[in-house]
């Protein structure tokens, strides 16, 4: 009980992060271990997964199906104008895509990110304590792209700003971007040259 009420005053994003790695994790290895023995779980810290994904799919590790890489604009701060400049950039995955689908639940929205290809995020800050986010995804298929749409538009309305998910090139993108207020969404928006 005392484990569970520590647990319990953790932030959801960070309690997902721990669960994740207790869980699935464990059933990860328990899985490559009861398919190659003990050799085979030793060969996988020379060849560990590459993704959330293949944690949550082992076969996708087990074909070495790789996380497809995504990029933004190397200039995106600079494009966006005086006073704009990248606080962070990273990958999400799999697993924190569902966490955020989710609005911070663990067990939420895994159908929705299930098909996951491949992500990057960046969080700029702009001038008089404007910000906004543009988070570029990759999906495996039309259809996984579509349905991650329609529940990321649900997650952005809790984001803390205004914010769209929008197409990006063939079918397989959304583009989600969420600004500090709407000359941030439609900054971010045009200079990626998204409709907003």
């Amino acid at each position: 009980p005392t484990a569970q009420q520590a647990l319990n005053r953790i932030p959801p994003i960070v309690q997902a992060q721990i669960i994740f790695t207790a869980i699935q994790g464990t059933q990860f290895v328990t899985g490559v271990q009861l398919g190659g023995g003990w050799e085979a779980v030793n060969s996988g810290f020379a060849d560990p997964p590459q993704s959330t994904e293949q944690i949550l799919h082992p076969e996708k590790y087990a074909s070495r199906e790789a996380p497809i890489t995504v990029d933004l604009p190397a200039d995106l701060a600079k494009r966006m104008g005086s006073g704009w400049s990248t606080v962070m950039s990273d990958t999400m995955g799999e697993h924190q895509t569902a966490i955020w689908l989710g609005s911070g639940t663990v067990a939420a929205a895994t159908d929705a990110s299930a098909g996951w290809g491949g992500d990057r995020i960046t969080y700029l800050s702009g001038p008089s304590g404007s910000w906004a986010i543009a988070w570029h995804t990759v999906w495996d298929t039309k259809a996984d792209a579509a349905e991650f749409e329609v529940t990321a538009k649900t997650a952005v309305e809790k984001a803390g700003g205004p914010g769209q998910v929008l197409p990006g090139e063939g079918g397989t993108t959304r583009w989600v971007v969420i600004g500090s207020d709407d000359a941030a969404l439609q900054k971010v928006a045009n200079v990626l040259g998204l409709a907003g």
